[in-house]
C-alpha cells in the first residue's frame, strides 16, 4: 500500500489425509480427508495523523470426510477387543462366494449355568467388532467460521502525553452440519462340529446405505470493546500506567431448543488496571472488575471485584550488594473475583425466573364416568429465586523470587489462600410436606483452599555449545468445607457423616475389610450390598 492505506490479502489450503485403509468391497471411501480453506484480508487506513482504522475479514471452511467414529475412538475399541476370539473379517465359504457384502467376524457370547448365551440371545452376534464399525459407513461435515472486525486507534498525546484510546467491534458466526451414511453389517461365525469350512450368518444386515443426520450448529457472537490506555514516566524514577476497558458481549444460539435459551446471552464488564513503580524497586497495582451478568435479578446483577498487589525488588536497593544474586523480589496480592457460571448453565439460565410447564402430562388427571378422559396439568421444574447471586472468591498470595548466577538458577515460591463463598447448593432441609415440585437452590456453601507452589529452574551451558534446562516443581494444596448444606448430623449422633471440615474430593462410602474366605464366613457375616438371595460364589448375601 501507500502512506495512508496498507492492505494484506492471504489465502491457504490444507489437505490432511488419514492412514486408514478403505475396504475394496465397500462402494465408498471412508478414510480421513480434511480440507481446510482460509481467506483473510486486512486493511489499515490512516484517517488522520493520530487516527488509524483497521478492518479485518476472515473466513475458514472445513470440509471433512471420514469414518463414523474418531480415530481415537477406533484405537480405544481395538485395544479393548479380544484379538483371538474371532477374526475381523472371515473368508467366505463356498456358498458365499461372490456376495457383495463384507463377511465380518463375530461369535457367540459367554454361557451361563443353564447353557444359554448371554447377550442378544440365540445365535445373534454379541461381541463388538471394531473393524465392522470402521467399515460400515462414513460421515462428512462442513463448518464455516466468519469473522468481521473493525478497530479504531486514537493517539491522544495532544491531550495528555502517553494517553491513547481504541475501539473494537467484531461479529463472529459459526455454522456447521453433518451427514452420516451407514449400513448394518453382516456378521458370521465359523460353524463348529464340521469337517469343512462353513460360515453361519448371525444377523440380518443390509448392503445399501441409510442416512442419519448429524449435528447442526448455528450461532453468532457480537463483541464490543472500548479502552483508554495510559503510560508515562516522570523524573526517570516514577513509572505510571493505567488501563480502563469496557466490554459488551452477546451470543445467539440458532439451535436453542427452548424459549429461554433462544434469547440472546449478554454480559457487560467495566475493568481497570493501574500500576505504579518507583525506581524499579517499589511496585503497586490496583485492579477492579465491575461485571454484569444476565443470570441474576436486577439487584444482584452487578458485582464489584477489586484486587491489590505490592512488590519490593530488594536486589535493586543501594544497600544490596551481592554478585551471586541477580534478582530478589518479594510480592503480595489480595483481592476478590466473581463467578456467574454456576448451576446448570442451560436449565438454570435465569435464576430469578420460574420454569413452568402448563401442559405437563406428568401432572395430568383422569375424569369421566369411565375415567377415560384426561387433561394435562401444570408442572414446575424451577422456582424463581431473586436472591441467587455471584459466587465470590477471596484470594491471598505471598511470593518470593530469587534469581542467582546471572539468572541461571531461578527459584520461585508462592503461598496462597483461596476462600470461596456463596457457593450455589440445593437446600437440604425443605420438608416434603411443603409440596414443592422442584428443589430450591441458593448461595450457602463455603470452601477454604490453601497451598504452596514452588519451582526451581537451572540453566546450564557447556563449552561445546550444548545447554541443559532442568526444573523441579513442588505443589501442595489442601481444602475443606467450611459451610455445606446438609442436615444437622450432630443432632442425630452421626457427626462423622458431615462434610464440614473434610476435603472436597474425599471419597465416601463403606470400607471393604476383605474378601470372604469361605461360605461359612459369608453366612455368619452381616448383610452385604448386592441382590438378596443371589449366590455370588461366597454363599447367599
Amino acid at each position: 500500500g501507500g502512506d495512508k492505506v496498507r492492505y494484506y490479502v492471504g489465502g491457504s489450503l490444507n489437505d490432511d489425509g488419514g492412514l486408514l485403509k478403505d475396504d475394496p468391497k465397500n462402494p465408498f471411501k471412508n478414510n480421513i480427508d480434511l480440507k481446510r480453506y482460509l481467506l483473510r484480508g486486512n486493511i489499515n487506513i490512516d484517517l488522520a495523523e493520530n487516527t488509524e482504522m483497521i478492518i479485518q475479514m476472515q473466513t475458514t471452511l472445513d470440509d471433512y470426510r471420514g469414518p463414523l467414529q474418531s480415530g481415537n475412538n477406533f484405537y480405544n475399541m481395538a485395544v479393548r477387543t479380544s484379538p483371538v476370539r474371532f477374526r475381523p473379517v472371515l473368508q467366505p465359504d463356498a456358498s458365499l462366494t461372490g456376495v457383495p457384502h463384507i463377511t465380518f467376524g463375530n461369535d457367540l457370547g459367554p454361557r451361563s449355568i443353564t447353557g444359554s448365551p448371554i447377550g442378544l440371545g440365540g445365535d445373534e452376534p454379541v461381541w463388538f467388532n471394531p473393524y465392522a464399525e470402521l467399515a460400515r459407513g462414513y460421515r462428512d461435515y462442513q463448518r464455516q467460521m466468519t469473522l468481521v472486525q473493525m478497530q479504531f486507534k486514537q493517539n491522544l498525546n495532544s491531550i495528555l502525553p502517553g494517553l491513547s484510546a481504541r475501539f473494537l467491534g467484531n461479529y463472529n458466526s459459526t455454522s456447521s452440519f453433518e451427514n452420516r451414511r451407514l449400513y448394518n453389517p453382516y456378521f458370521y461365525r465359523i460353524e463348529g462340529n464340521s469337517n469343512e469350512y462353513k460360515l453361519q450368518r448371525m444377523n440380518v444386515g443390509n448392503e445399501s446405505l441409510t442416512y442419519s443426520p448429524g449435528g447442526r450448529t448455528t450461532n453468532s457472537v457480537q463483541y464490543m470493546e472500548a479502552a483508554l490506555n495510559y503510560g508515562n514516566s516522570f523524573n526517570e524514577k516514577h513509572n505510571v500506567s493505567g488501563l480502563l476497558v469496557f466490554t459488551a458481549f452477546q451470543y445467539n444460539d440458532g439451535n436453542a431448543g427452548t424459549v429461554q435459551l433462544s434469547l440472546p446471552s449478554r454480559n457487560l464488564t467495566l475493568a481497570g488496571r493501574y500500576n505504579y513503580d518507583y525506581d524499579n524497586r517499589y511496585f503497586a497495582e490496583f485492579n477492579f472488575g465491575y461485571n454484569g451478568s444476565e443470570r441474576f435479578a436486577a439487584k444482584n446483577r452487578f458485582g464489584f471485584f477489586p484486587s491489590f498487589g505490592v512488590g519490593w525488588k530488594i536486589s535493586n536497593e543501594e544497600f544490596f550488594n551481592s554478585s551471586a544474586i541477580s534478582n530478589l523480589k518479594l510480592r503480595a496480592s489480595f483481592g476478590w473475583v466473581g463467578n456467574d457460571k454456576i448451576g446448570n448453565t442451560r436449565t438454570d439460565r435465569f435464576f430469578y425466573l420460574s420454569e413452568v410447564n402448563i401442559d405437563s402430562p406428568s401432572q395430568g388427571y383422569l375424569f369421566g364416568t369411565e375415567m377415560n378422559e384426561s387433561i394435562n396439568g401444570v408442572s414446575i421444574s424451577r422456582y424463581a429465586n431473586p436472591q441467587v447471586t455471584w459466587e465470590r472468591s477471596r484470594k491471598v498470595n505471598l511470593g518470593l523470587e530469587l534469581f542467582m548466577f546471572n539468572n541461571d538458577v531461578q527459584f520461585r515460591v508462592d503461598a496462597f489462600e483461596d476462600l470461596r463463598t456463596s457457593i450455589l447448593q440445593r437446600r437440604a432441609d425443605i420438608p416434603t410436606t411443603l409440596g414443592l415440585q422442584a428443589p430450591l437452590q441458593t448461595n450457602v456453601g463455603a470452601v477454604l483452599n490453601r497451598g504452596v507452589d514452588a519451582s526451581l529452574d537451572v540453566n546450564t551451558n557447556f563449552s561445546n555449545g550444548m545447554w541443559l534446562q532442568s526444573r523441579v516443581a513442588f505443589v501442595y494444596t489442601d481444602n475443606e468445607f467450611l459451610v455445606f448444606e446438609e442436615p444437622n448430623f450432630a443432632a442425630i449422633n452421626a457427626p462423622w457423616v458431615s462434610r464440614i471440615g473434610t476435603n472436597v474430593s474425599v471419597p465416601r462410602g463403606y470400607i471393604a475389610e476383605r474378601l470372604f474366605v469361605d461360605d461359612e464366613e459369608a453366612r455368619n457375616s452381616p448383610p452385604q450390598f448386592g441382590t438378596p438371595g443371589v449366590d455370588y460364589g461366597g454363599g447367599d448375601i
